[in-house]
């Protein structure tokens, strides 16, 4: 079975084209669209369960919310600091590492991912995100005080008491 010949003209097959294209459209369109207004929903309870202080519950509304598509900036660090309060550690750094690739401007969300990592117990990965922040910002002093903690860690309390004194304003 063959087309008919004028249906195989390049003007008429790119109509044809388009046709189908927007047909696609209008069945895809409502799903999409439903999608959309279920992450909407789910964002606004886990914005309400932080409110509330119910961190795990936001968590699982947040996390579904960005299942559902929803991928702002607001959205992930809030999923971030959720992750955070019930130490969900791992899902933290993830979601933290998500936000810094997509924002490598914001030192804020840097020294949130250098937090995570020191807790993990990543001190050197935590230690080069905070050098990094301090390169552009060099008296931060919550950058400053987060690379204090890493020395301290890390047994170094002589170059701790130099960074906390830098904090204080002390030369000494």
């Amino acid at each position: 079975m063959s087309l008919p010949q004028y249906l195989l003209r390049p003007k008429v097959r790119q109509h044809l084209i388009f046709c189908v294209c927007l047909v696609l459209l209008a069945i895809a369109l409502p799903f999409a669209y439903q999608t959309w207004q279920r992450g909407q929903v789910l964002l606004h309870q886990g914005q309400k369960a932080l409110a509330a202080e119910n961190y795990a519950q936001a968590a699982t509304y947040l996390e579904r919310a960005h299942r559902a598509g929803l991928d702002s900036v607001r959205l992930l660090h809030q999923l971030a600091q959720a992750n955070v309060q019930i130490d969900r550690w791992d899902q933290a750094e993830e979601v933290y590492r998500k936000i810094v690739h997509n924002n490598p401007d914001k030192l804020e969300f840097q020294l949130e991912l250098a937090q995570v990592l020191f807790v993990r117990g990543h001190l050197q990965q935590a230690m080069q995100r905070v050098e990094s922040i301090l390169a552009q910002r060099p008296k931060w002093s919550q950058a400053l005080y987060l690379k204090g903690k890493i020395y301290t860690s890390a047994g170094d309390f002589e170059a701790a008491i130099a960074v906390y004194r830098k904090i204080l304003g002390e030369t000494t």
